[in-house]
């Protein structure tokens, strides 16, 4: 049974400085990956499950999500503020990879989750208006999936989204011993960077930047045991890496930092070592997702998109 626990945590608004390109630049249809590289990542087998995270913006790139389906063999599409309809997506998806996707249970306004094998589960057991928490086997190993859509930046300030933020994590924390599986993935848009205070806070996420961080597992604070996340979006900020700088690009009123890594996934410690890629996209195919300045292209969204891969227990 799904519990319900909505509650009003605000609305979210557009971000301003974002890019945009002329409309005859949107993908007219499923385009063949040139330049694909499947070599660096593993075939989609009995040995690891592919994640496409997304927040589109109020916006429904339905070719593009498929074109990325179908470049990168995603097992499970992430959706945040998707605005089209999922059972058609998952048909368009399904045409273009050549395999069935179904549409996950707790489908809403916020969150959309799509994926193509049906051992793997991933029904939703908590719903709250800004986070959805589902059980995911990755492969024998039992793990619970938070899909998050933190209060947004333009509106609060970071007090206000570390509060939020503490009580979810207080809820996963709940459901963790609930439903007596400790391995738990937090991914989506969290409406803070990797360096804000909430992610690294004990109480809070507990997110660190390396594996060498999180190898004792957890920390102890006043008699206290608070589990280790390893956070690996650390290493994509700036310019020293191959990818964009970022996820989005906003220099609103709580912070001038111009590029943010605002869509981040968090791995419990126990699952540190079970991720075997991950990468900021700016490109589907042949298609560019970025703008005349390296951004997001907000024909899409004004983020860019994340895919991962983790191994599974066999």
């Amino acid at each position: 049974m799904v519990i319900d626990a909505s509650s009003a945590y605000g609305t979210t608004s557009a971000l301003p400085d974002q890019e945009t390109v002329p409309t005859d630049n949107i993908l007219k249809g499923p385009i063949m990956a040139e330049g694909a590289h499947p070599s660096t990542h593993l075939p989609v087998d009995q040995e690891a499950l592919w994640f496409l995270l997304w927040n589109t913006n109020k916006k429904a790139p339905d070719l593009v999500i498929a074109e990325l389906a179908k470049e990168f063999s995603v097992d499970i599409i992430f959706l945040t503020e998707y605005s089209g309809c999922v059972n058609t997506l998952s048909l368009l998806v399904g045409q273009t990879v050549g395999q069935s996707y179904i549409v996950s249970s707790g489908m809403n306004k916020r969150f959309a989750c799509l994926h193509r094998h049906p051992s793997i589960g991933l029904n939703e057991i908590y719903y709250h208006g800004r986070f959805s928490v589902r059980k995911l086997s990755l492969g024998t190993l039992p793990t619970l999936v938070c899909l998050v859509h933190g209060v947004d930046a333009m509106n609060n300030s970071l007090a206000t989204r570390m509060s939020f933020a503490q009580e979810m994590m207080a809820d996963l924390r709940r459901l963790s011993r609930e439903n007596k599986v400790p391995s738990l993935v937090i991914l989506g848009d969290f409406n803070l960077n990797p360096y804000d205070e909430a992610m690294n806070q004990f109480s809070v996420f507990n997110a660190m930047m390396s594996k060498g961080c999180i190898s004792r597992g957890l920390r102890k604070v006043d008699g206290r045991q608070y589990d280790f996340f390893y956070n690996p979006m650390w290493s994509f900020l700036g310019d020293r890496n191959p990818g964009p700088p970022g996820t989005i690009y906003y220099q609103g009123k709580q912070g001038l930092y111009g590029w943010n890594m605002f869509d981040q996934v968090l791995l419990h410690h126990s699952l540190a070592d079970r991720l075997i890629d991950i990468k900021i996209l700016d490109s589907a195919g042949t298609m560019t997702l970025k703008g005349p300045r390296g951004r997001p292209n907000r024909t899409y969204s004004d983020h860019f998109p994340l895919y991962f891969s983790m191994e599974k227990m066999l």
